[in-house]
Parts: C-alpha cells; sequence; structure tokens
C-alpha cells in the first residue's frame, strides 16, 4: 500500500522517456503498412511482378512468393493499424495518468503517517503523560515500521521525548530479521496479534548488563543486536498495520518508554487510535 510499502523503483513506463518510446512504438505498426502500401503499388515492385509473370517453371514459384508477399496484411491497411494505434495510446496514456497519481499520493502518504505520529505525542501531552520540561522527562519515542517478506524496516524518523538523543540518531532503513524483537514477534503471529503486543521489562532489570541478557532472553536478539539496541527501553508496545486483511499485517507502530509502566490503558487507547488513523491513511491511498 503507498505510502507504507517497501519503496520500489519507479516503472520505466511512467518516466517522460518510457513515455516517449510507447508512443513512438504503437506509431510503428501504421507506419510500416504504409510503406508496405508504397513498395506494393510502385514501379519497382511492379517490374519484379511483369518478370515473374513470364512462363517458366522457376518463375512460377517465385510469382506464388510474390503474391503471399501481398496477401500478408490483405485485410489490414495503414487507416485500420493507425486507429488502433490511437485507441491503445489513450489506454496507455489513461494508465499513465493513475499511476502518477498514485505515486503523488505515495509522496504524500509518509508526511501524513508522520503527522499521525506527532499526533500521538500531542495527545499524550494534553493528557498530561508527556512533559518538555527537562528536570521531568519520560522519555517515549514512537515509529513506524514496515514488514517485508524476511524482516521488519523502521520506515519513519522516531517522533518523541528523547528521540533526538545521541542513541536515537539511526533514523528509518534500519532493518531487523523478523526472528527478533517485539516487532518481528508480530509479524510472525500476525493472524493473531489481535491489538498489538505490550513488554515490560522485569524490575531485576537495573543495569545495561541485565538489560543486554534479558534481550537475548526474551526477544532471541543476539549479543551484538542487543548492545546495539536503545539501551534500558523498558517498557515497549507494538500494533499492527493492517491493509484490511485482518491477517495481513504491512506494518507496526513501535513505542518504547524507559518507564516501566509508562503504557497504562490510557496511553494504549492513544496509540491504538494513532495506529487506527494509520490504517485508514493506509487505505485511503490505496
Amino acid at each position: 500500500m503507498p505510502g507504507i510499502r517497501a519503496p520500489a523503483r519507479r516503472a520505466w513506463l511512467i518516466t517522460a522517456r518510457g513515455e516517449a518510446f510507447v508512443t513512438a512504438l504503437l506509431a510503428i505498426p501504421g507506419a510500416v503498412w504504409l510503406l508496405r502500401d508504397k513498395v506494393v503499388a510502385g514501379p519497382a515492385f511492379n517490374a519484379v511482378k511483369r518478370f515473374v509473370e513470364t512462363p517458366s517453371a522457376d518463375q512460377e514459384a517465385a510469382k506464388v512468393g510474390l503474391e503471399q508477399i501481398k496477401s500478408v496484411g490483405s485485410g489490414i491497411t495503414a487507416p485500420v493499424l493507425t486507429v488502433i494505434g490511437i485507441v491503445l495510446l489513450a489506454v496507455y496514456k489513461f494508465w499513465l495518468g493513475h499511476h502518477k497519481d498514485t505515486e503523488t499520493r505515495n509522496k504524500e502518504a509518509p508526511n501524513q503517517l508522520a503527522a499521525a505520529l506527532v499526533g500521538l505525542m500531542e495527545g499524550l501531552k494534553t493528557k498530561g503523560r508527556l512533559s518538555n520540561a527537562s528536570s521531568d522527562v519520560v522519555r517515549f519515542r514512537a515509529t513506524l515500521h514496515r514488514i517485508e517478506a524476511h524482516e521488519h524496516v523502521q520506515h519513519l524518523p522516531y517522533v518523541g521525548l528523547g528521540a533526538t538523543d545521541p542513541d536515537r540518531l539511526p533514523g528509518p532503513h534500519r532493518r531487523w530479521p523478523n526472528a527478533v524483537g517485539l516487532v518481528g514477534q508480530v509479524a510472525r503471529i500476525q493472524a493473531t496479534a489481535g491489538d498489538g503486543l505490550h513488554m515490560r521489562m522485569d524490575d531485576s532489570v537495573r543495569t545495561l548488563e541485565e538489560f543486554v541478557a534479558a534481550m537475548v532472553r526474551m526477544y532471541g536478539y543476539n549479543d551484538k543486536q542487543a548492545k546495539d539496541h536503545a539501551p534500558m527501553r523498558l517498557a515497549s508496545l507494538a500494533i499492527p498495520i493492517r491493509d484490511g486483511d485482518p491477517g495481513n499485517v504491512i506494518g507496526v507502530l513501535y513505542c518504547d518508554s524507559s518507564e516501566r509502566d509508562f503504557f497504562d490503558d490510557e496511553v494504549k487507547e492513544l496509540c491504538a487510535t494513532c495506529a487506527q488513523t494509520m490504517a485508514s491513511l493506509v487505505k485511503l491511498s490505496g
């Protein structure tokens, strides 16, 4: 779906060069048949025709071949092919316009999806769950991952308090196998993921080393992947984004916090509303 599917190379046929090529290609048949008519009616063809009409065994065979040449496309004329070409060109132009409109929506959709994340942040602030005060910052971030065949990929930059810290700087296009992480778990069990999955680190996790060990134990990361993960995110929430088919998850709204009990029912409800907005944008862009 637009805005969330993996970026694909733009089809060559919708480029200016592709449009010129298709236009020229559809004009060739009419031009070829027009040239054929000119050749058949020309003096050189008539001279050959008079020659092969002279009685002779070899010339009789040549005469048959000549008549076969003349009969090729005898029911087709240059005007007919021109009309066919015009009709095909009109169909192509309609297809081209549709795909260019789709491409425009594809470019706009990520901005709309990012706006939904900003809306989530504003909702949390309105509810008093987040504060901009430097002395009272509950670290929270949210992003969107898209689901591919065997991987999940960060699709949007993080939004949230603490999202610009040095350990937040890696942005979109980071990839992880679906065999690891909370988002990967949603991708694997998408048909039964329901309203999402919530993770809260046990109270015993107090140090970075304990956090890394918990990530390896709970989510299948290896040591390097766990160490590369944002440190000390003690609570996470992953909500599936579907394209209309309950069993087809194409994206996941991912949120996490450094506060273990951040995702209570109120926050979960706001996150679920954000995910629904994103799903609606995906459907409208389709």
